[in-house]
């Protein structure tokens, strides 16, 4: 374990769950923790290097979840002496106040923030505070409220204005190492060309120094607060022997030293700062001053951060036009909502900005008061009561309070819900239902005086009736019983809570006799049950139902005189126990204070004693002291005074609200001379404050080297001829459109044709050529461009008119001469044509979804029309209105109105030019406006009940229509929601009275019909008209009958009872409300094994016991069931699964049945049926498994009977493979890419012309147990590519240059048309630029002879628009060797070397350029607009530069710039993209010679 891990964090709880972190993620030590000041807190992990770093990367992420996350670092093989400071020798930390080593983590917090607090002091000034002074304030009630100052003031402490202050003596110096750097360039003199590659000197190192002040509070946390600063540069040196070489010898010629010139002399190299884990290049130069920051040299964006500690950097915001500190603050506030962690994720520095570092100091100031109170006290010292034995006696009548509860029978007229408990007499079972009862009488007890004890209280003096909280016991001699539950009580229950009185007595007698009595009490108490089971049988018997009114039990009946003698059996329940006595009660129990409490006597119960219980019982007790020997006082206040505190502490309980922390503490001291006491009270007031103030500012800058160029004169040499040239010449017609748009590719009329000879004669210096001359022979070639004038074109769908041949202009070169002798160069005729604009409103415009609108206007217009404006486009409509004709709603609108539109074009040609407009078609056919039906109003009816629909033309008018609506009232022929109805009941009872069966056979029918008239503003009207339904239940009087598996037979009918609400009418009219008849059964006991029995779900199995059968035998036994079986297995055929289950087996199972009838008298069985039917296995299909076969795919069905034997089927499996035919997932795909590249490799257009197309279909078999098999298919698709000759992109045109071939990282092909491979085949065509002519151009006059050394010089008019990133240093070029005349057909090649950055390099590449031993080849030679040359030898057209693939970025190398005579500025082109291009091109077409490739 010899590494450490160290993360720090804002806050201590994110501290502890870091350390958590780190604990669990690996096999790691936690060592120490450190408190830093303003809350940073850092935790130490030990352990070997991985488990650091996992511990370390573990504890990150959990402090960055919780935001507080600050800095990190592991020291892998942590050096033996830097262990000594971390360790001593015992393996404890040196610092014992913070070791961890059998401490639970939280006792280690607690004790260290103890400690922390014991070393709390006041601050009395502020100059210069260290962190241990800062305080943590913890609520005493909440110790989630915590405050944490730097500093605690002394009251009249001056408050600090600043975080750090610049004054007095500094505090030490920072200093920053810069060094000298010159890029060394070696050029040709004459043309500025450069001779070799560049190198790079140094020329010394220096320093930036900057004084520093730590002061204010925890100043030896905190950050640094800068002065001034001093450059320091004597050891750099820039002078003209950097770098100096007086010959140089390059491409084949030597070169001499002539002069040497120095720029940007002063320019500096930086070492970068660290800011967290962010690196840059800046200076605290003139951003600094002896007094701050100095505001005014604070450019570009600032970037403000907080110093959290020193070197340890927190947010920061971005701001603008920072003048003061005040600013800085307050934008920096004012950003803190979306503030982020100054780290190199979250900050792009660029030249120019400004960091400006801020610190922030906490501290608290407050006030206080002392309240000083002094009481005498006088002192009376008192005993406690001494111990006692005492005597109580309780007469018999003393024991029962109210012994007879209250009871009473009432009537209920009207109707009321009543939850009955039905034929079992006990809620909360199946059978209890809710009905509505009216016309009954109700019995009731009101029990609620039986729940509260009566108790007997006792005390030291034997009073009857005391507070036992003055030392005396409460004794209960008849406890009291539970409440009743009323949702689940059984009517035993009920009868039980009546009479709990008496089993009250009952149990004391029986709980307490010492059972010489035994057999009397046992005697009663079953006399007491037997009696309570003879209440319960005469409710049964009496049909007297039980039942919960507003949440009491009650007994109900429509005869008074049942319910009235059921209260008199209950009430004779008191007689019961006459008789019942004890002479021996004798119990024991213990109280408060009462070390031995007994009772004792004798009871007699007597129903004639209006107390029931007749006697005495003595207790007898012993009372223990109680109370304790203590003193009264009397107290009174001599003085209270509050003064306010001179001087604060930090003692007392803590409360805090906001930024308000409170301390208050009370401490009392007697002066026991003079009986007083002294209590002190302190409350002191804290208010937390912050100074945040800027410290520091870098200024962010970029390292700049100075240039050093040493410039060179060329000797010069001899003639010869050395080349015969021939110049070409060729009429190329364009076509163009009113706008100078070409529309058409270029047409050559006359192909290039040889019209002039040339012979070339060149003189030599050494091997390099120095000038040339040439003699010219003229072949002159006529041609004829009227037969080739065509009056119409139509192109890419847009259609043309012949014009004119366009005049002279600069733009095409071109003339105006159709016919004539071929020129040298290109001769440029150009036709212009006008477009006629297509006009068609029946589809949308571009770049819109929908047709236009008449009004809108016809895009590209040259008058600026509408359609309607140009007679193209017309609309006629149709408004259909609704609108009430009568009633409230009169003249309103009914429903929402109806637009209907029909639309009508033609198309047209606009001539672009002159605005001239043709009609192409006729106006589309008429239409017809649909038919529309008019919505349903409810009570209203329409005039109309639809508008027919309308033919229309482009001709017809729009129109109106108005549709009324008048009232139409409602009429309900049947009023169902007011009918009154009646319902007839029949009820069927056995010879009990139990309910067997109920029916309801007229259930709620109409017998006076209800009719109803509604109408839309009036109240309806409601009639009635009987319906004289009729009624029967005769043929509900079955002979007999089953139910719940008993057969019953008819008896008789009952006679119409009070109680039952019955009649003995079995016919007639309905009648409103119910009637209901009851029939009388005999019970026959009636076995039918196909049904469940009663409280069985599913039919009973041959083996169960026939319920109720006296002889208890089973269906099987009775010969009532039989079973007969079928079991089908499915089982694997083959493979690795051979004789394995396939599937779950399948079970069939016949029951066959008869019923029978038992006489539950004698036991014999008659059967009453045959056995059940034949039954069918019904055929089984075998399930599908997949990649397999089954031997049978059904098992067919099978007929059993009764007598049938149980059987077996098994089913095999066999494998059988998937195949599918198209694998779409695994098809071999190819895609085909036409890009179009410019000489420099630059994508100008790039097509995809076949996109991911199947090549190969894929077929595959898939096995279940083995691996799929997959076969391949070609497709033979196929693709062709046509070629475009000229391209425009961004306004400029390039032409067809060369198919690139193949080349390694480019993964391309020259194969135009095939067959499409797997994978991606790029085809890539080179274009080069064709030069605008546009830009004049001054040549210097030449009148034969060689070609002088100074070339003409191009006017390039002014750029004033980006081109790109300009690179800081331009390109260096080697200019390659070449052998042959001044402009050679085949050009150098130029090796361009890696690129591996953008377009556009901050260092752009250097050119090596192979030797060139002929003339001088300018920089800037002319490209356009050449004057005709008649005599001399200048070339006819200068070398075209071919420029090879490109297939990787251009690698940046450190080369410096050139610096021109003359800047040449392109024309702006408002198109980076394309002006990356044109650059290259330009370089090519002037003549340069470059040929890039890729530097090996």
């Amino acid at each position: 374990m010899d590494s450490y891990g160290y993360v720090e964090t804002r806050g201590l709880v994110t501290a502890i769950e870091a350390a958590d972190a780190a604990l669990k993620a690996a096999n790691v030590t936690l060592t120490n923790y450190y408190y830093v000041k303003g809350g940073i807190v850092t935790i130490e992990v030990m352990g070997d290097v991985a488990a650091v770093n996992a511990a370390v990367e573990a504890a990150v992420e959990s402090a960055k979840r919780l935001g507080n996350f600050l800095s990190s670092n592991v020291i892998a093989r942590v050096a033996a002496e830097t262990k000594k400071i971390l360790i001593s020798d015992n393996g404890k930390k040196s610092d014992e106040k913070t070791v961890v080593q059998e401490k639970s983590e939280e006792k280690v917090i607690e004790e260290t923030l103890e400690e922390k607090i014991d070393e709390r002091s006041i601050v009395e000034n502020t100059d210069k505070v260290s962190s241990d002074k800062s305080v943590t304030f913890i609520d005493n009630n909440d110790n989630t409220k915590k405050i944490t100052v730097d500093a605690v003031l002394n009251k009249g402490v001056t408050e600090p204005t600043k975080a750090n202050s610049n004054t007095g003596e500094k505090d030490g110096t920072d200093t920053l190492n810069i060094k000298g750097k010159a890029d060394v360039n070696y050029y040709l003199e004459e043309d500025k060309s450069k001779l070799k590659d560049s190198i790079v000197v140094e020329a010394g190192t220096g320093t930036v120094s900057t004084g520093y002040d730590k002061k204010g509070l925890a100043f030896d946390t905190d950050g640094k607060s800068y002065r001034g600063s001093t450059l320091d540069k004597t050891g750099i040196s820039v002078t003209e022997n950097l770098g100096k070489e007086d010959i140089i010898k390059a491409n084949g010629k030597a070169y001499k030293l002539k002069r040497t010139e120095i720029t940007n002399k002063d320019k500096l190299h930086y070492d970068k700062t660290t800011f967290n884990n962010l690196e840059a290049t800046v200076t605290p130069e003139n951003v600094n001053g002896e007094n701050g920051v100095n505001y005014n040299n604070l450019t570009g964006k600032v970037y403000i951060v907080e110093e959290v500690s020193d070197g340890v950097y927190g947010k920061f915001v971005e701001a603008n036009n920072i003048t003061n500190s005040e600013s800085a603050v307050e934008a920096w506030k004012n950003g803190q909502a979306n503030a982020k962690e100054f780290t190199k994720e979250n900050v792009t520095l660029e030249d120019g900005d400004s960091i400006l570092v801020l610190d922030k100091d906490t501290y608290a100031t407050g006030t206080g008061t002392e309240r000083v109170k002094k009481t005498d006290v006088l002192v009376n010292d008192y005993e406690p009561v001494p111990p006692v034995d005492l005597m109580r006696n309780i007469q018999g009548n003393e024991i029962l309070d109210n012994p007879v509860y209250k009871s009473s029978i009432s009537r209920i007229d009207s109707v009321k819900e009543i939850k009955d408990s039905f034929k079992d007499y006990t809620f909360g079972t199946g059978d209890d239902i809710t009905e509505n009862i009216s016309n009954v009488s109700v019995l009731k007890y009101d029990t609620s005086n039986k729940y509260e004890n009566k108790t007997y209280e006792l005390n030291n003096n034997n009073s009857e009736i005391f507070s036992s909280g003055n030392g005396g016991a409460e004794f209960t001699i008849l406890p009291h019983t539970e409440k009743l539950n009323v949702n689940n009580a059984s009517i035993t229950d009920v009868f039980k809570d009546i009479n709990s009185l008496q089993y009250r007595i009952i149990d004391f007698f029986e709980n307490t006799d010492n059972r010489t009595n035994k057999n009397l009490i046992l005697e009663k108490k079953t006399a007491l049950n037997n009696y309570t089971n003879e209440l319960v049988d005469f409710v049964k018997n009496n049909n007297i139902k039980l039942g919960i009114l507003n949440n009491e039990i009650v007994f109900y009946h429509n005869d008074d005189s049942k319910l009235e003698e059921l209260k008199n059996k209950i009430d004779n329940t008191k007689n019961i126990l006459n008789g019942l006595s004890s002479t021996q009660i004798s119990i024991i129990d213990n109280s408060r204070y009462i070390e031995t409490k007994s009772v004792s006597g004798n009871l007699t119960y007597d129903s004639s004693n209006p107390n029931l219980l007749s006697g005495k019982i003595t207790l007898e007790y012993h009372q223990s002291s109680y109370g304790e020997s203590g003193r009264d006082e009397t107290r009174t206040v001599v003085s209270d005074e509050t003064n306010e505190l001179t001087k604060l502490d930090l003692n007392g309980d803590v409360s805090i609200t906001d930024k308000t922390i409170k301390l208050a503490k009370t401490s009392t001291t007697n002066d026991n001379a003079n009986n007083r006491e002294i209590e002190t009270t302190r409350n002191i007031t804290y208010t937390a404050k912050e100074v945040i103030s800027p410290i520091r500012a870098y200024k962010v800058i970029s390292n700049n080297s100075a240039t050093v160029n040493h410039y060179y004169d060329l000797k010069l040499e001899p003639e010869e001829l050395k080349e015969t040239i021939e110049t070409k010449g060729k009429v190329v017609l364009k076509f163009v459109d009113n706008f100078g748009n070409e529309i058409k590719a270029d047409e050559n009329l006359v192909p290039e044709t040889v019209i002039k000879t040339v012979k070339k004669y060149e003189t030599k210096s050494d091997v390099t050529v120095i000038s040339t001359r040439e003699e010219v022979e003229n072949n002159d070639t006529p041609y004829n461009a009227q037969d080739n004038i065509q009056k119409e074109l139509t192109l890419n769908n847009k259609k043309y008119k012949f014009n004119s041949v366009l005049p002279v202009t600069e733009k095409y070169n071109n003339t105006t001469e159709t016919t004539g002798n071929l020129k040298e160069g290109t001769t440029t005729i150009v036709y212009q044509y006008d477009y006629l604009i297509p006009v068609d409103p029946s589809k949308p415009n571009e770049g819109q979804t929908t047709p236009p609108s008449p009004d809108d206007k016809v895009p590209n217009d040259p008058q600026n029309r509408s359609y309607k404006d140009l007679g193209v486009l017309k609309e006629v409509t149709r408004n259909i209105t609704y609108v009430y004709e009568n009633g409230p709603k009169k003249g309103e609108q009914a429903s929402e109105p109806v637009n209907q539109k029909a639309r009508f074009t033609r198309t047209a040609e606009i001539n672009a030019r002159t605005g001239e407009v043709t009609y192409t078609t006729e106006w589309t056919p008429g239409q017809n406006l649909n038919e529309v039906v008019s919505p349903v109003k409810d009570k209203y009816k329409a005039d109309k009940e639809k508008v027919d629909s309308l033919a229309v033309t482009h001709e017809s008018e729009n129109s109106e229509v108005i549709v009324k609506y008048t009232e139409n009232p409602d009429i309900i022929e049947h009023d169902e929601a007011k009918d009154k109805k009646g319902t007839v009941t029949v009820k069927l009872l056995d010879n009990n009275g139990n309910l067997i069966k109920e029916e309801v056979i007229k259930n709620n029918v109409i017998v006076e019909k209800a009719t109803t008239k509604i109408y839309a503003d009036r109240d309806p009207e409601t009639t009635y008209t009987p319906t004289n339904e009729e009624y029967s239940t005769v043929d509900k009087k079955v002979d007999t009958f089953e139910k719940d598996g008993n057969k019953y037979k008819f008896n008789d009918i009952l006679e119409a009872l009070p109680e039952f609400n019955n009649t003995i009418e079995e016919t007639g009219k309905i009648k409103e409300g119910t009637t209901t008849v009851i029939y009388l059964y005999d019970l026959i006991l009636t076995v039918d094994p196909t049904k469940p029995n009663e409280g069985q779900t599913n039919p009973p199995q041959s083996d169960d016991k026939v319920p109720n059968d006296p002889r208890n035998r089973t269906y099987k036994d009775l010969g009532l069931i039989k079973d007969v079986s079928r079991n089908i297995t499915y089982v694997y055929g083959d493979g690795p699964k051979a004789n394995q289950q396939a599937f779950e087996s399948v079970n069939q199972t016949a029951k066959f049945t008869r019923t029978g009838e038992i006489n539950t008298r004698t036991a014999k069985i008659t059967y009453t049926s045959e056995w059940s039917e034949n039954k069918n296995f019904e055929e089984v299909i075998s399930p599908v498994k997949d990649k397999y076969k089954v031997d049978k795919n059904k098992v067919d069905s099978l007929v059993v009977t009764h007598e049938s034997e149980n059987s077996e089927v098994i089913v095999k499996y066999t494998e059988k493979p998937d195949i599918i035919e198209h694998d779409e997932t695994k098809d071999k795909k190819g895609t085909v890419i036409v890009k179009l590249v410019d000489i420099n490799g630059t994508i100008l257009k790039e097509t995809t012309i076949k996109d991911n197309v199947i090549v190969e279909k894929a077929t595959t078999k898939v096995y279940a147990d083995r691996d799929s098999e997959t076969t391949y298919t070609p497709t033979n698709e196929e693709y062709s590519i046509e070629r475009e000759e000229t391209i425009t992109i961004d306004g400029l045109t390039f032409k067809l240059n060369k198919l690139i071939p193949i080349t390694t990282g480019l993964n391309n092909s020259i194969e135009e048309s095939g067959k499409v491979k797997e994978g991606v085949t790029n085809v890539i065509y080179e274009y080069k630029l064709s030069l605008p002519t546009d830009s004049p151009v001054e040549e210097s006059e030449f009148n034969g002879g060689v070609t002088p050394l100074e070339p003409p010089v191009l006017d390039v008019p002014e750029f004033n628009g980006p081109f790109g990133n300009v690179p800081n240093e331009s390109p260096i070029h080697e200019i390659p060797e070449f052998n042959g005349g001044v402009n050679p057909i085949d050009p150098p090649i130029v090796d361009i070397p890696e690129f591996n950055g953008g377009v556009s390099p901050i260092e752009p590449p250097v050119v090596e350029t192979p030797e060139y031993n002929g003339g001088v080849v300018p920089l800037d030679p002319p490209v356009v607009e050449v004057p005709e040359f008649t005599d001399g030898v200048n070339p006819i057209e200068p070398p075209v530069v071919e420029v090879p693939e490109y297939t990787e970025p251009i690698k940046p190398v450190e080369n410096k710039p050139v610096q021109p005579e003359k800047e040449k500025v392109l024309p702006n082109t408002n198109s980076t993209s394309v002006l990356t291009s044109l650059v290259s091109s330009i370089i090519g077409t002037l003549g340069l010679g470059y040929k890039f490739k890729k530097r090996k």
